[in-house]
C-alpha cells in the first residue's frame, strides 16, 4: 500500500460531444479494475463554456463513478464568474498566466484575483508554466497547491527558496533572506 496513483486525462470537445463516452469510460474502468478516484478528467475552460449542457451532463455521470474533474487552461475566458456552473475538483491555470510572473505586477494581480475566486469555491489549484524560483515563491505565498513547469536546477540535497515576508514562528531563527529544506 504505497502512494495512490492519479491520472489526468484530457477530453477534447469532440469526445465530450459523444453520447457514448460515459458508457465507454465505465466499461474501461471496470475492465481494467481502475477506481474512479484515480482518474481526473480535464477539459479546457473555453471548450467547457462553449458546450455547457453536454459538459455538465458528462461531469454529473463522471461524479457518479467517483471520477474527479479539472478545468484546464483556466483564466483565458474573460467572464469566469458563472459561465460554467460545474464546480471542478481542480483548476489548472493557463501557462501564459505564470510565464514572466515574477516581473509583471499586472499579471500577478490578475492571477491572484483568479486564485482567490477559485479557492473561495473550494477548488484545488494547479499553475502550469512555472519557469523561475521567484514565480514559485509568489505562487506558494498565494496558496497554490500544485505547480508544473520548466523550472529546473541542478540536483541537490536541499531546497533553497527566497523566504516569504509572512513567516511562521517555527522559522523565526532562520535568516529572512532564504529558507532551506535539507533532504
Amino acid at each position: 500500500s504505497g502512494e495512490q496513483a492519479a491520472f489526468f486525462l484530457s477530453l477534447s470537445p469532440e469526445l465530450v460531444a459523444d453520447d457514448q463516452l460515459l458508457i465507454w469510460i465505465c466499461d474501461v474502468l471496470r475492465e481494467f479494475d481502475i477506481r474512479g478516484t484515480w482518474v481526473t478528467f480535464q477539459m479546457q475552460d473555453q471548450h467547457a463554456v462553449a458546450q455547457p449542457a453536454r459538459w455538465n451532463d458528462l461531469v454529473a455521470g463522471l461524479r457518479e463513478i467517483r471520477c474527479r474533474i479539472c478545468v484546464n487552461q483556466y483564466g483565458l475566458v474573460e467572464a469566469v464568474t458563472g459561465q460554467n456552473p460545474v464546480v471542478p475538483d481542480f483548476v489548472k491555470f493557463a501557462p501564459g498566466l505564470a510565464v514572466g510572473l515574477s516581473g509583471d505586477r499586472t499579471k500577478q494581480h490578475r492571477l491572484l484575483e483568479l486564485i482567490r475566486f477559485v479557492k473561495g469555491r473550494g477548488i484545488r489549484t494547479i499553475v502550469t508554466g512555472v519557469e523561475d524560483s521567484r514565480a514559485l515563491n509568489l505562487l506558494w505565498d498565494a496558496g497554490i497547491e500544485y505547480v508544473q513547469g520548466d523550472y529546473l536546477q541542478a540536483a541537490s540535497t536541499s531546497l533553497d527558496l527566497p523566504a516569504s515576508d509572512a513567516r511562521s514562528n517555527t522559522e523565526a531563527d532562520v535568516p529572512p533572506e532564504r529558507l532551506s529544506l535539507r533532504l
